[in-house]
Parts: C-alpha cells; sequence; structure tokens
C-alpha cells in the first residue's frame, strides 16, 4: 500500500490581501450592508466599524463551509478546487445577516431584551456549499 500525503485543502481565507500597512478590504460593498442595515447610504460615520463586522462575516462564512471566498464576476483560480465567488447570492445573504446582527448587537450580552434566532437562517443558507473534511 502506498504511504501518500491527503491531497492539501486550501485553507478559507479572503482573497484580497491588504497591501503593508492596509486592513483587508471587503469582498462584498459597504453599501450593501447599509441597505441590508436600513442606514442612509451618504452617511459615512461608521463605515469604518462596518468594513470590520463585512470583514469577519465573510472570514466567518469562509470558515464555516471550508472554502475561500472570492469577488463577484471574478474566476476561481484553477489550483483551487473548492473556491467560490460572491455570485452566490445565499452565500451573500448569510454574509450579510451575520454583518447585520454584528452591528445590531455589539456586545457579547443582551439585557432587558428578549431575544431569539432566526431559525436556521445562517446554517440554512451555507450548509449546501460546506465542504466537511473526513477525520485523518
Amino acid at each position: 500500500m502506498l504511504d501518500t500525503p491527503p491531497m492539501a485543502m486550501p485553507t478559507p481565507t479572503r482573497s484580497r490581501p491588504a497591501r503593508a500597512g492596509e486592513a483587508p478590504v471587503p469582498l462584498l460593498d459597504v453599501v450593501l450592508l447599509k441597505k441590508q442595515l436600513r442606514l442612509d447610504a451618504d452617511d459615512t460615520a461608521e463605515d469604518e466599524l462596518l468594513e470590520v463586522y463585512l470583514g469577519a462575516a465573510e472570514q466567518a462564512a469562509a470558515n464555516y463551509i471550508g472554502r475561500q471566498l472570492y469577488p463577484a464576476g471574478e474566476l476561481v483560480p484553477e489550483g483551487d478546487s473548492y473556491g467560490l465567488t460572491l455570485d452566490n447570492k445565499a452565500v451573500v445573504a448569510a454574509i450579510l445577516m451575520h454583518a447585520a446582527q454584528m452591528y445590531e448587537n455589539r456586545e457579547t450580552v443582551v439585557t432587558g431584551i428578549t431575544a431569539s434566532e432566526v431559525p436556521m437562517a445562517y446554517a440554512h443558507l451555507l450548509g449546501p456549499y460546506r465542504i466537511l473534511y473526513p477525520e485523518l
């Protein structure tokens, strides 16, 4: 029996790396997140924070599905057989929902409010695109 190493799986990361000294650029536009949040597109006071939430939501989605995400309209590089573009509306919706949740609930604890999770939303949107790695 040949002892071959398992095929290397791509590490889920964001596809637009930062230039030296810059933060990574979110794959989705802050204007789209503002629409999700029903915020005024002209109000830029919280754009930096919204970009942080978008980046975190994109990374969380990539980690959850085990795939690297690429901008809409781009091709997945030849060496990445698991990559997924953001032409996929279910993945975009999940990212927007997650970023909006972080914006609306800025702390880990909510007091004085009865909160409930929207059933199946995040997992239901991302589940079909999830790669489950076999145990080695």
